[in-house]
């Protein structure tokens, strides 16, 4: 007999979970063939729902920030409408080729195939389309980052640049990768250091790359357009003839024309750039960069009036923020100045993520001396997140100023304070706010932005000009020797680098025979400037050659010197007396110093000699 307290075995544990053999449940669940095929469809249904409508598929490439997920239906419906653009585009239908482009890339946005497409259909359609310019730089973006800025992509971009006549960004992109180029690349790089006017560096490249030039009929024409203006004077009227035929020829014609309007602009012949000019216009082939030039050439050959005209009523708004920044410039040329201050601040709001536009904006607001506007301007940089940490140093610099020229001097330093610390686009905009802190009378805050901008100008000997200036006003003998001598490294020939290197040895008390071999170069170049003749003096008492110096400054016509100047002949004869033991005559020279004009080690040498004698 079973006990009923005995524990069920796994399989008695089993039979009894299942339903009784007599249940429906049971029966419709082993004997109801439908009832499972239905279960099994609504299964599969909701599986096909989750797949096609939730995002699971990240399709960002390794190594990109982000993740860009995907479902089903988007991979469904990028492809349909990537069939849709293909269509329209064949169909000649551009702007409905782009809404589908646009549409399928928003579905699938780490499929560079579509991006690449894209970009191709832009550049190769019969009319450029300038509407389209933008919107394919930002896709261009998006490709080079989700392709690692693989070289065929980047050619590909710097193709459809060239439709536009953006050369600066396509030789951005291709300048640092020439050694990588394909013999396209090598073509397009060619052909926009020739349209940028770089013609030096055409040529250079040129020699280095003629065998795949020469091969190619339109970098062959390029170069005959370089033989028209810039190449060898005995090229030049022969090749003139062959840009002039090649006009009239079907596949190069367009070429011919462009390249037509760099030569007939720099001759200048205005009848040779209109005729290129029209029939650019005719065959709907002309650029907004074109127009800018014929303002140009008018303007150089004395026809500014007619060009004003041209300029006011040419009608085609720039597309990108170069094209706003070439007409600002141009109007500004044209003496157009009020105009490219409206002009800018309306395009101001277009381009506001672009920091050029607000600079130029700026130094427009400055050449007119609107200095509330000015203001405004400043703080409306600030107030943009993406701007506030590229200008941030730059708005406050605008903004003190505008307080400056308000006549609110104590605010200006305040804010000039935070310029110093803040962010600048360039060191080059850095070095100029410098360059005006000195003359505004900030030294220290010069100084401060300056050397923070060192490793920026290694050779330029205006910038170590200017930082010897601030140093010397800031009176930091350590940073005038060190911005001194290295204005001298790089041109030593240069009479103010060794005029400024001569009176760092002087302030420091360095090197007595170099100051001396300075100063007296310095003399031989202008035996009559006498603050040349100061400093030699002094170079000969550091060498202590008293006598020599005593002969320079007895013969010196002392009528007309300022206070510094008569306060270092003072300096001079000090130190001559004091060491020859004259007490006395040192002490009465010592009186005659203006000790504001000393620096450093020229000051404490008069303290501590003062000290020595007893005097006060």
């Amino acid at each position: 007999m079973e006990d009923p307290n005995e524990p069920l075995t796994p399989q008695e544990q089993a039979m009894a979970r299942m339903p009784d053999a007599n249940s429906p449940t049971r029966l419709v669940i082993f004997y109801d063939r439908w009832f499972v095929r239905s279960a099994i469809a609504a299964f599969l249904m909701v599986l096909a729902v989750v797949l096609f409508s939730v995002k699971l598929w990240d399709t960002a490439p390794p190594g990109f920030p982000g993740k860009l997920k995907v479902s089903g239906l988007d991979f469904i419906q990028a492809r349909a409408l990537r069939h849709t653009a293909v269509k329209n585009y064949n169909a000649g239908d551009l702007p409905g080729s782009m809404i589908a482009w646009r549409s399928a890339i928003a579905n699938t946005p780490g499929d560079p195939d579509l991006y690449r497409q894209m970009l191709q259909n832009l550049a190769e359609f019969p009319k450029a389309r300038r509407e389209f310019l933008s919107f394919g730089v930002q896709q261009g973006l998006v490709l080079l980052e989700l392709t690692s800025t693989n070289v065929n992509d980047v050619e590909l971009i710097a193709s459809y640049l060239r439709r536009f006549q953006v050369f600066d960004w396509e030789l951005a992109l291709l300048e640092t990768r020439t050694d990588s180029l394909s013999p396209k690349g090598v073509r397009l790089y060619a052909e926009g250091l020739f349209f940028s006017g770089r013609m030096e560096e055409y040529a250079k490249f040129w020699s280095g790359h003629d065998s795949i030039l020469a091969a190619d009929d339109a970098s062959a024409l390029t170069h005959v357009a370089w033989e028209a203006f810039w190449g060898p004077p005995a090229f030049i009227a022969e090749a003139r003839k062959k840009l002039a035929a090649a006009r009239k020829d079907p596949r190069l014609g367009i070429l011919a024309a462009k390249l037509q309007l760099r030569v007939s602009a720099s001759i200048p012949d205005l009848p040779g750039f209109r005729s290129a000019l029209h029939q650019l216009e005719e065959a709907h082939e002309d650029q907004l960069l074109d127009a800018i030039a014929h303002w140009k050439l008018l303007h150089e050959m004395g026809r500014t009036t007619e060009a004003i005209k041209f300029a006011k009523d040419f009608a085609t708004a720039p597309a990108t923020p170069e094209e706003t920044l070439h007409m600002a410039a141009v109007f500004d040329e044209l003496g157009m100045t009020e105009y490219c201050a409206d002009f800018l601040a309306k395009y101001a709001s277009e381009f506001s993520y672009v920091p050029q536009i607000w600079v130029s904006r700026a130094q427009i607001a400055i050449k007119l001396k609107r200095w509330v506007e000015l203001r405004e301007i400043a703080i409306t940089m600030r107030a943009s997140p993406s701007l506030a940490k590229q200008l941030g140093g730059y708005s406050s610099y605008l903004e003190g100023i505008s307080e400056l020229r308000l006549n609110n001097k104590e605010t200006a330093g305040q804010i000039f304070k935070r310029a110093a610390e803040g962010g600048f686009p360039s060191p080059e905009l850095a070095f100029r706010a410098a360059t005006d802190l000195i003359q505004f009378g900030y030294p220290d805050l010069a100084t401060a932005l300056l050397s923070k901008n060192e490793k920026s100008f290694p050779n330029q000997l205006e910038f170590w000009f200017q930082l010897t200036l601030a140093a010397a006003d800031n009176k930091d003998t350590e940073l005038l020797m060190r911005a001194a001598k290295r204005a001298y490294e790089i041109d030593p020939h240069n009479l103010s680098a060794i005029n400024n290197y001569a009176a760092a040895l002087l302030v420091n008390r360095a090197d007595p025979n170099e100051a001396a071999k300075l100063t007296l170069q310095l003399v031989a170049s202008n035996p009559d400037q006498r603050d040349y003749k100061i400093n030699h003096a002094l170079a000969l008492i550091m060498n202590r050659r008293f006598d020599d110096a005593e002969h320079v400054l007895l013969r010196m016509d002392q009528s007309g010197l300022k206070n510094a100047e008569m306060s270092m002949i003072h300096y001079g004869w000090f130190q001559i007396f004091s060491e020859r033991d004259q007490i006395h005559a040192a002490s009465r020279e010592a009186e005659q110093i203006e000790m504001r004009f000393l620096r450093g080690a020229q000051a404490k040498y008069v303290t501590d000699t003062l000290r020595r004698f007893g005097v006060n």
